[in-house]
Parts: structure tokens; C-alpha cells; sequence
């Protein structure tokens, strides 16, 4: 006879299938928003951003240098004479992630060419800090030791987290004891 005689779940077919349909749907419906909200206000750097962000979000870096680009030229078009932080810092960010980074380095310098010289004032903008890590990060991965101390040891000025500098710190520091001499 039959054992057991438990009730089986009964599931839809390809019920991973449906769901992931449903979220692919989902996610080009709200692409589809984004890109006719820069449509509609091509002059808008709140439009950019949110689109470049639901790129970066997706891991879709090409697209988001774009989108940023436009930021950018919008926020600058828009308020002519103010300074913003924050398009050369998503630049940077995501150049130095594409690891095209002499366009990283001339964005995150943009950064910090705004940033004050009272250190508490500075810390206020998390984007100075930011892009002394992203910079040293840089650095690092292209064999220039001092730079990389120098921009890290400045994020840990502006109130960076201590583990992480520290961590970065030492990693440097060992580099730089055995790296080969060319």
C-alpha cells in the first residue's frame, strides 16, 4: 500500500521561471520609467541621477558613466558658479571599479580640489573622504606607495573607518617593503 500518506504540495510549473519573469519585468518597466523621466526632463540632474544609480545598482557601469556624465553637465548647466561633489565623485567611483583609472584619478581629484581645509568641515561631505580611500585604492593597485599612505591617512583624518585604514595602511606599508626595485 501507499506509506506515508502525507499531502504533496502542489507548486505551478516553473515557479522559479514565473518569479523571475516577473521581476525581469519589473526591473525593465522601471528602467523604462527612469529613461523616460531624462526624456521628458533632459534638464533635470534628479532625472540622471536616479537613472545612473539604477545602472550602477544593476552592475550596468557603462550605462551609469553615462548617465553620470549627464548629471554632470545638467547640475553645472543648472546651478552655473556652485560647486557639487557628488557627479565627479560617482565618476570617479565607478572608473576606478571599471579600472580606467586615469579618468578615476581626474574625477576624485575634482573631489577634493573642492575640499576644505578645516578638517571638521571637510568631514561634513562624505565624498572628501570617500575619494581619499577610492584614490589610495588606486594607488595601491598601481604600485605608488606614497600617494596611497598620503590619501589614506586623509580619509582617516576625515573620520574614516579606523579598521579599514588601518587594514589599508598596513597592506601599503608591506608592499612597499617587498616590492622589487626596478
Amino acid at each position: 500500500g501507499h506509506v506515508g500518506g502525507g499531502v504533496r504540495e502542489i507548486k505551478p510549473p516553473n515557479a522559479e521561471l514565473l518569479l523571475e519573469r516577473e521581476q525581469t519585468s519589473a526591473y525593465l518597466e522601471r528602467e523604462e520609467e527612469l529613461v523616460e523621466a531624462t526624456e521628458e526632463r533632459p534638464d533635470d540632474p534628479a532625472a540622471w541621477f536616479a537613472l545612473g544609480r539604477f545602472y550602477e545598482d544593476g552592475q550596468r557601469l557603462r550605462e551609469a558613466v553615462g548617465a553620470y556624465q549627464k548629471l554632470k553637465e545638467t547640475t553645472l548647466a543648472k546651478y552655473p558658479g556652485k560647486d557639487f561633489t557628488g557627479p565627479d565623485y560617482s565618476l570617479g567611483k565607478l572608473y576606478a571599479r571599471l579600472g580606467e583609472y586615469a579618468a578615476a584619478v581626474g574625477h576624485l581629484r575634482q573631489v577634493l580640489a573642492l575640499q576644505p581645509e578645516e578638517l571638521m568641515e571637510a568631514s561634513l561631505n562624505r565624498h572628501f573622504r570617500e575619494s581619499h580611500l577610492l584614490l589610495g585604492a588606486v594607488y595601491y593597485d598601481n604600485a605608488q606607495w606614497d600617494p596611497a599612505e598620503e590619501h589614506i591617512l586623509a580619509y582617516l583624518d576625515l573620520g574614516g573607518e579606523e579598521v579599514r585604514g588601518e587594514r589599508l595602511l598596513m597592506d601599503i606599508r608591506y608592499a612597499r617593503q617587498n616590492s622589487v626595485r626596478r
